[in-house]
C-alpha cells in the first residue's frame, strides 16, 4: 500500500508548509519540530509530521475504507489554495475581511478544531459509552433475535462503526454549524512584525476559556462566549477570535505589532495544548526555547 494511504494528516499539508521551507532540491518542504515527549528539536520533511496512520479509516465504507480521508482532501483541504493566498493577501495589504473571508476561515478553523484526535476520540469515546449504556439497559429487546440478527445490532457498538457515525454528524451537521457561528463572533488580525515567529503544533486551533483560566474541551467550545479562539495563519499572521460581545470593546481591524509578551504568550499557548509536537520555520531551531 502507498504511504499517501496509509498516512492521514490531521493538520494539512498545505498548512504546514506555510511554517516550513522549500527544501534545496524543490521536492518538498522542511519544518522546525519540538517534541513535548523528548523536550528537544529538530528538523523534518512536512508530510512526515501531523499524521496519524489510517486514522480516519473506517472499514464499514466498504466500497471505500479512506472515504472520510478523501473528502477531507476534496472539500476542504482545497480552501488553502487560492482562497487563503487571496486571504494572506488582504492582510498583508492592511484590508479588512469581507464576510466571504470570515466564512472560509470560520470553514478551515472549525474543521481543523473537529480533525485532531483530542477532539475526535474523545466524541467517539462517548459514542462508545452511550452505545453500551443503551445496550445493558434494552438487552431484553435482543433475547429472541437469531445470531445473524445480534451481530448486526451489536456492531453498531463497534469502534469502527461509531468513528464513522461521528464523523457524519461532525461534518455534516457539526461543521455548518460551527461556521456560521464563528463568522459571526469579534474577529482581530494580528501581523506579527517581530523577529520571532508565531508557532504552529498538531492541535493548532487554541480555545482558551478566560473564566475558568482553562484549555479543557469541557470547559471550551466554538460557540461559547466565555472562551478565545487562537489560530496562527502563518508564522506572521495570528487569527484572534473573540465572543460576538466583545464587539463593544473590541474594534475588528487588521493590526501590526512587535509585543514581545503578546507573542510569546501566544506561542506558549501552543506548546501547552499541542498533543505531541509544536511547528516553526527551520532556521528559528537555534533559538526556540520552550521555556521563554
Amino acid at each position: 500500500m502507498k504511504n499517501s494511504n496509509i498516512k492521514h494528516h490531521v493538520v494539512p499539508q498545505s498548512y504546514l508548509k506555510r511554517f516550513g521551507r522549500l527544501n534545496t532540491n524543490n521536492k518538498g518542504s522542511n519544518i522546525g519540530v519540538w517534541s513535548k515527549k523528548s523536550s528537544k528539536c529538530f528538523i523534518k520533511a512536512v508530510k512526515d509530521v501531523a499524521y496519524v496512520k489510517e486514522y480516519y479509516s473506517v472499514n464499514s465504507k466498504s466500497d471505500n475504507k479512506n472515504y472520510w480521508e478523501h473528502r477531507f482532501s476534496k472539500e476542504l483541504e482545497q480552501l488553502y489554495g487560492t482562497e487563503i493566498k487571496t486571504i494572506i493577501s488582504k492582510i498583508n495589504s492592511k484590508c479588512s475581511l469581507n464576510n466571504l473571508d470570515k466564512k472560509i476561515l470560520s470553514k478551515l478553523i472549525a474543521f481543523q478544531f473537529v480533525r485532531v484526535p483530542a477532539f475526535l476520540d474523545r466524541q467517539i469515546e462517548k459514542g462508545r459509552n452511550i452505545t453500551e449504556e443503551i445496550f445493558k439497559q434494552y438487552h431484553f429487546l435482543f433475547e429472541n433475535l437469531n445470531k445473524y440478527e445480534r451481530q448486526k445490532i451489536f456492531s453498531l457498538a463497534e469502534t469502527d462503526n461509531i468513528k464513522n457515525q461521528a464523523l457524519e454528524i461532525i461534518i455534516d451537521d457539526v461543521l455548518p454549524k460551527s461556521e456560521e457561528i464563528l463568522s459571526g463572533k469579534t474577529w482581530k488580525i494580528y501581523i506579527n512584525n517581530l523577529d520571532i515567529p508565531l508557532f504552529t503544533s498538531d492541535n493548532p486551533v487554541v480555545l482558551y476559556n478566560f473564566s475558568t483560566n482553562s484549555f479543557d474541551y469541557n470547559n471550551n467550545g466554538l460557540g461559547r462566549d466565555d472562551n478565545i479562539i487562537l489560530f496562527p495563519l502563518t508564522p506572521k499572521i495570528l487569527v484572534h477570535i473573540s465572543p460576538s460581545s466583545f464587539s463593544k470593546i473590541i474594534n475588528e481591524s487588521t493590526t501590526d505589532t512587535k509585543d514581545i509578551k503578546y507573542i510569546s504568550t501566544i506561542n506558549r499557548l501552543q506548546i501547552e495544548h499541542c498533543t505531541n509536537e509544536v511547528y516553526f520555520p527551520p532556521e528559528f531551531i537555534d533559538s526556540f526555547n520552550p521555556n521563554n
